[in-house]
């Protein structure tokens, strides 16, 4: 690179101490040249021993010189990058974001691999939603028990808030079914060989006579 110029430093006074007038002219007019062109230029009086310190000084400040212009440069690269990376229309970085996405999905099929299928979404766990009364009593009866049992179920269970130990109850007809095989468990004694009610008496004949079974009012 071309240089300007050179600085001269007040310390070059000593180190020219001794030379002649003519010999000071030839140092100075060989420094300029060298920092000009960076020709050495030859030199046949004392000159020719003071001047290679004062090359090497020229040397030294081109390159710091040089040095900070680099780091001018990379700075204004910077400032140039930030503020067209903020000027930039929204729908350049949209497409930017589309095309990463169709990459994360290419990624995807990619691990899937060949044979593999992806593992199917669990489906989501139907709420519990609790027995009302007459759903309640017609499937105690159907599994060989009767209404006082399934209130006494419907009762325990909606006391507790439907829980089945700590646990919230997933499937009712189990508990139903665990209850009736257990019954009296839970405080409702069963004494033996109870006589159905009339209510309970009238309520199987009405369950029987919807089903079309006649049978019993045969003589």
């Amino acid at each position: 690179m071309q240089r300007k110029y050179f600085c001269a430093y007040h310390s070059y006074l000593k180190a020219m101490e001794q030379l002649t007038s003519e010999e000071r002219g030839d140092l100075f007019t060989a420094l300029l040249t060298y920092s000009q062109s960076g020709t050495v230029p030859k030199l046949k009086g004392n000159e020719r021993f003071v001047f290679p310190v004062m090359q090497d000084q020229i040397d030294r400040d081109a390159e710091k010189y040089a040095d900070k212009c680099e780091k001018q440069a990379r700075n204004a690269r910077k400032r140039w990058h930030a503020t067209a990376c903020d000027g930039m229309p929204t729908y350049a970085n949209d497409a930017k974001e589309k095309e990463k996405e169709k990459e994360k999905e290419k990624e995807k099929e990619k691990k899937g691999g060949v044979g593999e299928s992806p593992t199917p979404d669990k489906p989501p766990r139907a709420r519990f939603v609790p027995p009302d009364e007459a759903e309640l009593i017609a499937f105690f009866r159907e599994a060989g028990s009767d209404k006082a049992e399934a209130e006494a179920f419907r009762d325990y269970y909606e006391a507790n808030g439907w829980k089945v130990g700590k646990n919230s109850m997933k499937d009712w007809k189990a508990a139903a079914r665990g209850w009736i095989r257990r019954s009296g468990q839970y405080g409702q004694t069963k004494p033996a060989q109870k006589q159905p009610s009339t209510w309970d008496v009238l309520d199987k004949a009405a369950d029987r006579i919807e089903r079309g079974d006649l049978s019993f009012m045969e003589v």
